[in-house]
């Protein structure tokens, strides 16, 4: 007698791909989904999405989308942020998805101020590098902001030969100017 031998046949049918229709985050209190889901990969189909497949569902977009949630909230002044989790429904006819996050914000930051030290060569001096940083005191602390302006200083050294021209970011807390928590 020969010995019994069974196989599995799986017939895969991937069907369409679904896109993603909404984006929710619950936990927020001072920011919107609309403007902290900004610059999602994942987000709404756009008139190139046919190429690029911006607005269809993809796991490894989320992550990426995570991590863009986590940047925005930077841009509104805040300095921590967690994902706590993600969920992915399906609606119910089944033609598209929603992505829900939900998050804990910690508390929303003001700019109390710039200083600048160190040295600034030839004719520049600090007041005039403060200028180009567009954010004033008692204004959210948009730090992504703030280093992208930075960044621009910075490259103005380095077109003067200044290669190795650097900017060393800290934080220092103290009351807001505007009296809020």
């Amino acid at each position: 007698k020969e010995p019994f031998s069974q196989s599995v046949v799986f017939s895969i049918q991937p069907g369409e791909r679904a896109p993603l229709n909404r984006v929710s985050i619950s936990g927020n209190r001072l920011v919107s989904d609309n403007e902290l889901s900004e610059g999602f990969f994942s987000r709404s189909p756009t008139p190139l999405g046919v190429f690029t497949q911006a607005g269809l569902y993809h796991k490894p977009f989320m992550d990426q989308d995570i991590q863009r949630l986590l940047s925005n909230y930077y841009r509104f002044g805040f300095l921590e942020a967690r994902v706590l989790g993600t969920r992915i429904q399906a609606q119910q006819d089944m033609k598209g998805l929603h992505a829900h996050m939900d998050v804990i914000e910690g508390p929303q930051f003001e700019l109390i101020g710039i200083t600048m030290e160190g040295e600034v060569p030839g004719e520049d001096n600090f007041a005039s590098w403060r200028e180009q940083i567009s954010i004033q005191d008692g204004q959210i602390a948009n730090l992504i902001q703030i280093q992208q302006e930075a960044d621009t200083m910075l490259n103005q050294l380095r077109e003067q030969g200044y290669d190795f021209a650097r900017v060393e970011q800290a934080v220092a807390l103290g009351l807001p100017p505007s009296g809020r928590e």
